[in-house]
């Protein structure tokens, strides 16, 4: 939640974290909306970005072994997303980048 500075909204309220879907809507300062939607039990997260209604980049990645916080402070939020043989790096702050890098070995 720190990350997203927000707290998530949950596909359903009666079903435990490890079972549902959180989706985190984030802001920032050059107004690119990012919304994550995490489903642990299927180890699924969904990677929306837009800018003015505009859409940046949807990406939906399956099979996630670990989700990391690269950096979580005032100035740079990043996070990491790891599968099988490929790595996400998530930029949210100051302005939205993703890294794309597969073939890595975990």
């Amino acid at each position: 939640m720190a990350v997203f500075e927000t707290e998530p909204v949950l596909l359903d309220r009666d079903v435990l974290f490890h079972y549902n879907k959180s989706t985190y809507k984030y802001i920032n300062r050059e107004r690119e909306e990012i919304i994550f939607s995490i489903t642990p039990y299927y180890n699924e997260v969904k990677i929306n970005v837009s800018k003015e209604n505009f859409e940046i980049a949807s990406l939906s990645f399956q099979n996630i072994i670990s989700f990391s916080i690269l950096s979580d402070n005032r100035v740079e939020k990043r996070i990491m997303l790891t599968g099988e043989n490929y790595a996400l790096k998530v930029q949210l702050k100051p302005k939205y980048s993703i890294q794309f890098t597969q073939g890595i070995e975990n």
